[in-house]
């Protein structure tokens, strides 16, 4: 009963639809910036390099890569992959997989595995039912964020300051 209620609250208010929309937009925007920087590898600061191989894209991927560059396409300015026309399908599986966990990444959807143990009795549902959210864009995002503002990434610090603006703004006084 508890799950088709959720289903049920999730499809009234467009909850789904608004996080597949957001995860679809992040996702055009995430295959532009690999494929700009793959196809740029040569001449990327060692920043961008560190976290394109964070994402698995070593100079073996990145030349695999841009070896399908044929398949690639712009529609009004942003980079297409088109991985279904890849010869390389172990490089296509690779760059979609990378893709998936960048998306995840950047719009959090709480899972079953993100909130900790202690909220798994009824009395602590209770308590913490608002926090799942906390807790997973705590993982996802927010360390991260650090590990890269703690290699001098400007544009993750720029986020961080981003989020503190905005978290200012919705502060009831």
């Amino acid at each position: 009963k508890h799950a088709t209620a959720a289903k049920i609250f999730t499809k009234l208010t467009l909850m789904n639809r608004w996080n597949d929309t957001q995860k679809h937009i992040a996702a055009i925007a995430a295959q532009n910036r690999f494929l700009k920087q793959i196809q740029n590898y040569d001449s990327l600061s060692s920043v961008r390099k560190a976290e394109l191989e964070e994402y698995g894209f070593d100079k073996d991927m990145v030349d695999r890569i841009n070896s399908e560059s044929s398949s690639f396409t712009e529609v009004k300015g942003a980079r297409m992959a088109n991985t279904a026309d890849w010869v390389d399908q172990k490089a296509a599986d690779h760059f979609k997989k990378m893709l998936l966990r960048d998306v995840e990444m950047s719009i959090v959807t709480p899972g079953v595995g993100d909130s900790p143990l202690m909220m798994s009795g009824e009395f602590a549902k209770l308590l913490f039912q608002f926090k799942s959210f906390f807790f997973a864009s705590h993982v996802r995002a927010f360390l991260p964020m650090l590990r890269q503002m703690s290699r001098g990434d400007a544009n993750a610090f720029m986020g961080a300051m981003i989020q503190l603006a905005l978290g200012g703004f919705v502060v009831e006084r």
